[in-house]
């Protein structure tokens, strides 16, 4: 920029500047670069050389410009310049003062023409009605203070509504004349429109939420207490219509309940994961049947896959714990009805009853039950073994049979863990509970053998025929008992005695018609070379023909000979009749036709 040359500018300009602008100007100062401030455009007279001053010589070479002289117009506007006086510009340069300058002075004219009709322009243009200025004022205030309270501290709702609505009345005039506080209060007005509308979208979707059909169900509350977190505090303090407001106490209830519903959902899972640890562990099972009595129908919709799943498996806990409380109950009783009255069915009763509760029911028992509980367990083996010496004692003092039952009943019923709780003081008492005991087991084994052979008995006299052996195995029997078995008897083992009594009874009358049958058959052997009498072959037969199946199933083969030693006989004929060709016929039926064995009383 070559020197010489002039800047013009308002005052107001000069008087806004900050410093480094006035260094500025001091700079290009320096260099031969002039500048000039001005209220009016009149103040630019000096530049303007009138035609009147052209014929003074002297006046016209004290105004005689440079060489080269430019004069240039910063078009900046000042931003609230006050009204400046009507003015009329008529800026002409004459003829005479180009032509004193020639060809140079003739551009430095045109230039200074220029200038002075930009500078006359941009007066003309701030010439506004004051009426405008001071309503853009008012304006421009307003903003300021609006957003003055906004940026010194933390941004409410309503005062950002507030400033929203005074920057709607911003012109664009306005704007023109912004300064960069005016500009900052614009922009943070900006900042709240965009804040609002994105609250109202928020706020919106609440509200959409709260009224949606399925905002009832799990997943409809899910959607309005999302919706409620999504608002800010900005939302909240805002104005709020009472819709809204509704909608954020239906999120903030559905909030507390979904919480609710955690608490319970994962004191659940904690709870049945303790039990699955610890499955015999009562009060673990309690626990969680507890926590899963406690779920209420929002967890179960809510609950994840796996929980689901556990809540499913807890079904059986129920059952448990009813099965758990049979047992410690029926426990309970036993053994108090033992504690009342010692009797054997109430001594097995109750060491079943409390040998069958298990850890798990003793885990859960309380603690007047737990007690009754070990008392049933210990109590019967007690009373076992007070048995036990009881019979000892008096098997030492009398040896019977009574004593030898009562000490071998005793022995047998002490169990393994009495042997080993009583294992010192059984030490001096077993060799007579061993006695006894072999004595009880040797008499059982006769008992029994009786039984068998009673029972083989019955048998053969259903099927009528192989009777002597199940008969003789019955007397045998029967003979090997001693006084002992005999006091041991049952009703079915007196029977069988009395029985073989019977039994012996009818061999000897067997014996008496065998002995018959063979003296008479013997006797006619011997006259068989002759004709034998009738009257000795009529005894033949009949005590042949007396003989039963159990008589001639008990003959001897030699028996068995000589009765049939007598077949083919000759006997001797009827009065007037001839003798037999052939003798006797033993086996021709008729008299000699065999009985039916004879019934033996039972």
């Amino acid at each position: 920029m070559p020197a010489g040359t002039l800047f013009v500018f308002p005052n107001e300009n000069l008087a806004r500047a900050d410093q480094s602008t006035r260094d500025a100007l001091d700079q290009l100062r320096a260099k031969g670069i002039e500048w000039r401030t001005v209220s009016h455009v009149d103040d630019l007279n000096d530049l303007l050389l009138p035609a009147e001053e052209e014929a003074q010589p002297e006046a016209a070479s004290k105004k005689q410009p440079p060489e080269a002289i430019a004069i240039e117009v910063l078009p900046e506007a000042p931003p609230r310049a006050a009204p400046l006086p009507q003015l009329s510009i008529a800026p002409v340069v004459r003829k005479s003062s180009l032509r004193r300058y020639g060809m140079a002075g003739a551009a430095t004219g045109l230039v200074i023409l220029l200038a002075v009709a930009a500078i006359a322009n941009w007066f003309e243009a701030g010439r506004l009605d004051p009426a405008v200025i001071q309503a853009s004022d008012e304006r421009l205030n307003a903003l300021a203070q609006t957003a003055s309270g906004l940026a010194a501290g933390k941004i409410e709702p309503q005062a950002c509504q507030n400033l929203v609505q005074t920057a709607k009345a911003i012109t664009d005039f306005d704007r023109s004349r912004f300064d960069k506080d005016n500009q900052a209060g614009f922009d943070l007005a900006q900042g709240c429109r965009a804040a609002l509308a994105e609250s109202d979208n928020r706020i919106r979707a609440l509200v959409a939420s709260a009224s949606a059909e399925d905002v009832e169900t799990p997943n409809g509350t899910a959607r309005l207490v999302k919706a409620s977190a999504s608002l800010t505090d900005f939302d909240k303090d805002r104005d709020l219509t009472e819709e809204a407001r509704k909608a954020i106490a239906a999120a903030s209830a559905g909030s507390a309940s979904f919480e609710a519903s955690d608490k319970r959902i994962d004191a659940f899972s904690a709870a049945f994961a303790a039990w699955q640890q610890r499955q015999d562990d009562g009060k673990a099972a309690e626990l969680a049947l507890a926590a899963v009595g406690a779920l209420r129908p929002l967890d179960t919709q809510r609950a994840p896959a796996d929980v689901q799943s556990k809540i499913k498996q807890s079904s059986l806990l129920q059952g448990l714990i009813d099965q758990s409380d049979a047992r410690i109950s029926k426990a309970v009783l036993a053994v108090s009805a033992l504690q009342s009255k010692d009797t054997p069915d109430n001594r097995t009763a109750a060491q079943d009853a409390a040998f069958a509760v298990t850890n798990f029911d003793s885990s859960r028992a309380t603690a007047s039950q737990q007690k009754i509980l070990d008392d049933g367990r210990k109590l019967p083996s007690q009373l076992r073994w007070q048995d036990f010496a009881a019979t000892v004692a008096d098997f030492r003092k009398s040896p019977d049979a009574a004593a030898t039952l009562k000490l071998a009943e005793a022995f047998r019923d002490l169990t393994a863990s009495d042997r080993i709780a009583f294992n010192d003081q059984l030490r001096t008492a077993r060799p007579d509970a061993e006695k006894a005991l072999q004595t009880v087991a040797d008499s059982d084994l006769r008992l029994s053998a009786l039984a068998s052979a009673f029972s083989a008995v019955q048998t053969a006299e259903m099927k009528k025929k192989q009777l002597l052996n199940p008969y003789l195995s019955l007397i045998s029997a029967a003979d090997a008992l001693g006084p002992f078995d005999n006091g041991r008897l049952s009703d079915v083992l007196a029977a069988a005695l009395k029985k073989s009594g019977l039994i012996k009874k009818a061999l000897a009358e067997s014996d008496n018609r065998i002995s018959a049958a063979i003296e008479w058959a013997e006797t006619a052997s011997k006259l068989k070379d002759r004709a034998v009498p009738r009257k000795i072959m009529k005894n033949v037969q009949i005590t042949r023909n007396a003989l039963t199946d159990l008589d001639k199933e008990r003959l001897s083969s030699a028996q068995k000979a000589i009765l049939d030693d007598v077949c083919g006989v000759p006997v001797e004929p009827e009065p007037g009749m001839l003798p037999a060709i052939d003798g006797y016929d033993c086996y021709q039926p008729g008299d000699f036709a065999p009985k039916p064995l004879p019934a033996i009383a039972q």
